[in-house]
């Protein structure tokens, strides 16, 4: 017989939170699980990190490995928001010229690669901050000009090279933000960046 085709395919995700509050446990993973089912969902994200709390790493195991032996697709999730020295702007980014912040997002994704062989970054990857770090980084540069250069660089530097030094395998997906007329004010640089990533959403 012939495969069955679906008309489409729907995932959801479970934010870093959802994995403390309801996965970390066989109960709470077999609602989800039910959860799933109900929908008719045939992957799930889980993520790793998000508002600066990182999900522990037995508990992500634990649920990465249910859904898996479910019959599931189970990919990693990393949502960039509120670590470390947080923009002068929206408060929910981060400042990526600091260095302290750029060290912490290598550290997220090398940990996020050593679960996942498939990572997606949601919607916050940014910057929209004009702190004194940033405007001596920026020099005779505009604002767009030196966003669009910093978020290259940390995504080459801080986020695939690490991931990718610790899982050679791992694809990182860039899901980019409803903020089409906002992009360039914010350092998407959607041409380059999605050369740049394995794969992107919309």
């Amino acid at each position: 017989l012939a495969p069955r085709l679906r008309a489409a395919d729907w995932s959801t995700l479970f934010t870093a939170q959802d994995v403390r509050d309801h996965l970390a446990t066989a109960q709470g993973r077999a609602e989800a699980l039910e959860f799933c089912r109900q929908l008719g969902l045939s992957k799930v994200y889980i993520e790793t990190f998000r508002d600066n709390y990182q999900a522990d790493a037995e508990t992500l195991k634990a649920a990465r490995d249910f859904f898996r032996q479910a019959g599931l697709t189970v990919s990693g999730c990393v949502t960039t928001t509120r670590f470390g020295k947080v923009t002068t702007g929206w408060d929910v980014g981060s400042c990526y010229t600091h260095r302290a912040n750029q060290e912490r997002l290598a550290s997220i994704f090398r940990f996020t690669a050593g679960l996942f062989d498939e990572i997606m970054i949601d919607d916050f990857f940014f910057t929209d901050c004009e702190c004194s770090e940033c405007a001596a980084a920026k020099g005779a540069m505009s604002w767009r000009q030196y966003r669009e250069k910093l978020m290259l660089e940390v995504s080459r530097e801080r986020v695939l090279g690490p991931a990718r030094q610790a899982n050679p395998n791992v694809k990182v997906i860039l899901k980019y933000p409803q903020w089409y007329d906002q992009f360039h004010e914010r350092g998407y640089v959607v041409d380059k960046e999605t050369e740049l990533y394995d794969r992107i959403w919309v």
